[in-house]
């Protein structure tokens, strides 16, 4: 891979894990919890975020191309 396809790539992976992150933290603030990211807060902010339509969907298999 050419150095700028790396570059686009790793701002692009940057971008969806903040997406991520600043989701469960919302989650974690509407359920009056405390103390630092739990992985239940990413799966859940991981599901609305698929759930949402955010992601795209592999025609072949109907999942996630990010997690094929």
């Amino acid at each position: 891979m050419s150095p700028s396809v790396v570059i686009a790539m790793s701002g692009i992976a940057k971008v969806f894990v903040g997406e991520i992150v600043e989701k469960a933290l919302d989650l974690k603030c509407k359920n009056n919890e405390s103390g630092p990211l739990q992985q239940k807060h990413i799966r859940e902010a991981y599901r609305l975020f698929n759930d949402s339509n955010k992601l795209a969907i592999s025609a072949k298999t109907k999942r996630p191309c990010l997690f094929l």
